[in-house]
């Protein structure tokens, strides 16, 4: 096991005043369900894009297959989890709980 070595305080703290001092404001992040949605909308023009230039050409064979559609129900089962990473990200009003639109 690696040998720690005890933490400067005195320094690190003044690394932490200096971050502080030098800190510019930042612009905030658009509530975690909007840039969900704006995702979602580059999504669907992206599909839409997709359905005008036309499809597989084997498309009716792949929608037969039970495998493939396996993988497509879990590749739309697998972006529901990243509605938690979104939300935990962003900073939450004090008193507020939950998704936030």
């Amino acid at each position: 096991m690696a040998e720690t070595t005890p933490i400067d305080t005195a320094r690190t703290q003044a690394v932490v005043r200096r971050l502080l001092d030098d800190a510019a404001p930042v612009r905030r992040l658009r509530p975690p369900l909007m840039r969900l949605g704006l995702w979602l909308i580059v999504v669907a023009i992206v599909g839409a894009e997709v359905g005008v230039s036309g499809a597989r050409p084997d498309l009716e064979i792949r929608l037969r297959d039970p495998f493939y559609l396996l993988e497509i129900g879990a590749l739309g089962v697998a972006g529901v989890p990243e509605i938690t990473p979104l939300t935990g990200s962003s900073p939450k009003p004090p008193g507020s709980a939950g998704l936030t639109a």
